[in-house]
């Protein structure tokens, strides 16, 4: 996994197969050193409990919805 600054946008880069594990399993994020000495961690984005989940329809089931 790595990270770039362009001077607009930070970039952040993670391997398919890293990405793909992560994605299909019950870890909220994963998390790495860059090149260049700075953490980088990237982290699910899970529907509020608060709200009806059709207003979030891409974010990823809440762990403590029943």
């Amino acid at each position: 996994m790595s990270a770039n600054f362009d001077g607009r946008a930070i970039r952040v880069t993670i391997p398919m197969e890293q990405m793909t594990d992560w994605v299909e399993s019950d870890r909220v994020g994963v998390e790495a050193r860059s090149q260049t000495g700075g953490q980088i961690l990237v982290e699910k984005d899970f529907q509020c409990l608060h709200r009806p989940v059709e207003q979030e329809p891409d974010a990823y089931p809440h762990p403590l919805m029943t």
